[in-house]
């Protein structure tokens, strides 16, 4: 699924256009990256493989952004984790380590109900 997201927000006083856009194999174009504010490096809590995929995503956005973007890694599918523990495949402990070994920011969220999706957006 291709989509992209846009709004307005106000940073250090000026208004600016905030967008979202997917980056996958079938999207090699890292155009995208230039003059972006941030990052958002997103896997999936129920999956191992999906958190081995962290560095190559971190290594193309340093690659091919701004050096000073801000990155966060986002971890997806916390409600299903809520309701079924042994699903969780990746603890949040050792996400929030290799955030914080990689200078990232770090938050747990479920896309499916909303949990730390405004935050998220807002942040």
């Amino acid at each position: 699924m291709i989509f992209a997201y846009s709004w307005t927000r106000e940073i250090q006083g000026h208004h600016k256009c905030v967008s979202l856009f997917p980056s996958s194999k079938l999207n090699p174009s890292f155009s995208h990256y230039r003059k972006s504010l941030g990052a958002l490096i997103v896997y999936d809590l129920t999956k191992e493989q999906s958190f081995q995929s962290v560095m190559k995503w971190l290594e193309e956005v340093k690659e091919h952004a701004e050096p000073d973007i801000v990155i966060m890694l986002v971890g997806n599918k916390l409600d299903i984790c809520e309701k079924q523990p042994l699903e969780r495949k990746v603890s949040f402990d050792r996400a929030m380590e290799f955030a914080k070994e990689n200078g990232l920011l770090f938050m747990e969220t479920s896309a499916f109900t909303d949990i730390n999706v405004i935050q998220l957006l807002s942040y």
